[in-house]
């Protein structure tokens, strides 16, 4: 797995672009993975009306009451096949495209290398403690079209815990599987290879605009955005995936963990759902002493790398 390919490395040589690169190679493989689950989903979708027909339900005509009913129903192949789909694209196929486009090995490229205990804490606080503040942003969103409020709240059924396995289920689907794959894609690759032509902060926004787009969770962009631009800080100031790997899970299972256990959600917002302001404040407040903290952590580090004709990756730590 980290040796380098066989193949000559085409945009390694040259004087290629390799942000270009970058691009094109999530667009491959989002668009594939987006391809395959819009496939997948609108045969399970037909199979749902087809056992219930609308006449039958008598909710033909509440497009959100059959989202939220498809989403109980289908919970488990929904979720399993996002699983599958993920491993097979984004970290499949990314290594697949990565070993023939660039030639590089895989282990020095996208960081697999432990990070200190102390910056791996750091990264997950933080990105928990992002939370109530991304949260926020979204509500301002949907605060003026109170249909995408209903929207997520009917999307939620596909994140709840009905049954005391589904706390497994939901833990390896929607924390451990994008915490492994997502990164090895998003962070891993692309942001790595756009922090070859770009530098901060713009590559961590720019990073994370792409990551908020293949979600296709609109309502949700801007948050997106801002946990996409904090895991690219993350794991580009601690040089470690693992960093941005351990937040990433983090972040998603405090999300199943609010949604699922009333109290703890019911801690952070008012009666009408939306976020209490000392909370939103709180969490903007520590993620902030949070970044600075890691910043002034690893100011004194400069990597530089290089690419050998061999094609490998050689980099020297200041």
């Amino acid at each position: 797995m980290t040796g380098p390919a066989l193949r000559p490395a085409y945009w390694e040589s040259g004087g290629r672009k390799t942000a270009v690169a970058a691009f094109l190679l999530v667009a491959i493989v989002g668009g594939l993975y987006m391809a395959a689950g819009s496939f997948a989903s609108m045969f399970i979708v037909l199979a749902r009306y087809l056992a219930s027909p609308p006449a039958a339900t008598g909710h033909g005509l509440n497009y959100l009451e059959g989202l939220r009913r498809t989403y109980q129903q289908f919970q488990v192949p929904l979720l399993s096949l996002t699983l599958v789909f993920e491993f097979v694209f984004f970290l499949g196929l990314t290594l697949f495209i990565f070993r023939r486009w660039h030639g590089l090995k895989v282990r020095e490229y996208f960081r697999l290398k432990p990070a200190h205990p102390i910056l791996l804490l750091l990264a997950v606080a933080g990105a928990v403690a992002l939370i109530p503040f991304v949260n926020w942003t979204a509500e301002l969103l949907m605060k003026p079209f109170p249909v995408l409020r209903e929207l997520e709240e009917a999307s939620n059924a596909l994140l709840t815990v009905r049954k005391p396995w589904h706390w497994v289920f939901l833990i390896l689907t929607v924390g451990v599987t994008p915490a492994i794959c997502e990164e090895f894609l998003f962070r891993g690759y692309f942001h790595r290879t756009l922090e070859r032509t770009f530098g901060q902060p713009g590559v961590f926004f720019l990073s994370g605009a792409v990551f908020g787009l293949i979600h296709q969770n609109y309502f949700g962009l801007v948050a997106l955005v801002l946990v996409g631009a904090y895991l690219g800080f993350v794991y580009q100031r601690i040089r470690s995936l693992w960093a941005s790997s351990l937040s990433h899970f983090a972040y998603n299972t405090t999300l199943i963990v609010l949604l699922n256990l009333a109290p703890a959600g019911a801690a952070m917002t008012k009666a009408d759902g939306s976020s209490k302001a000392i909370v939103v404040l709180g969490s903007l407040i520590a993620s902030i002493l949070i970044i600075t903290v890691i910043t002034l952590a690893t100011r004194s580090r400069k990597e530089t790398s290089a690419v050998t004709a061999g094609g490998e990756v050689t980099s020297a730590t200041e």
